[in-house]
């Protein structure tokens, strides 16, 4: 997300997730692993992800693994607000960014993560995240599945993206 230092959370627009994306992938959760980072102050997740379908960047990649603040480690979890959560056998549809050191983490929260459910004559509709809207375009019908997010990629990465007013205080 990007750092508004007075503004509340809000939730990215899809052209901001499409244009701070260095990859978008479509695929299944092969493996989750959670363990401690190097300093022991925090645990990490790492996702390896069969890639189905790459919409952006990810060169010509079978698997891409990605990591996420939180996960459990023995008796000790780490949860951490507004950060997606990835099960094994689930296909799912990310939107990855570079981390200065390591592997690539999710853009834009748990707005970055979308469920797939692949269809009877192989379309793979978009799922709605746990929380917040559905992924529309401005100005655009809805983007309900992949291949529509795919048409749409062009224009998206040229749109304009306006910060967010600054949160007023009530004093």
């Amino acid at each position: 997300m990007a750092a508004y230092p007075s503004a509340p959370y809000s939730w990215p627009s899809l052209a901001e997730l499409v244009q701070r994306s260095r990859h978008i992938v479509a695929g299944t959760v092969v493996n989750t692993n959670a363990s401690w980072t190097a300093a022991r102050r925090e645990i990490v997740t790492t996702v390896t992800l069969t890639v189905e379908r790459r919409l952006k960047g990810a060169a010509d990649v079978g698997v891409v693994q990605f990591q996420y603040l939180g996960g459990t480690v023995g008796n000790v979890r780490l949860e951490v607000t507004h950060t997606p959560r990835f099960e094994t056998g689930e296909t799912v549809l990310v939107f990855l960014g570079d981390r200065a050191a390591g592997l690539p983490t999710v853009v834009g929260a748990e707005a970055g993560k979308h469920r797939i459910h692949p269809d009877d004559d192989g379309t793979w509709r978009l799922l709605p995240p746990l929380l917040g809207p559905p992924a529309i375009a401005a100005g655009s019908a809805p983007i309900l599945t992949v291949g529509d997010l795919a048409a749409a990629l062009p224009r998206l990465e040229a749109a304009r993206i306006q910060a967010p007013e600054a949160a007023k205080t009530p004093y």
